[in-house]
């Protein structure tokens, strides 16, 4: 598991994503990484 998105939000209203200490982030690529961000920063809430 790379990332955990529980549906909080900030004053604002923007999403919160947490990052997990766990390590599994050597594991992706550069590319994966930027897939994933761009991913979780356009579904729709």
């Amino acid at each position: 598991m790379f990332v955990l998105s529980l549906g909080g939000r900030t004053a604002e209203g923007y999403p919160i994503i947490i990052f997990p200490d766990t390590g599994a982030f050597w594991s992706l690529s550069d590319e994966d990484y930027r897939k994933l961000i761009l991913y979780l920063t356009n579904v729709p809430t």
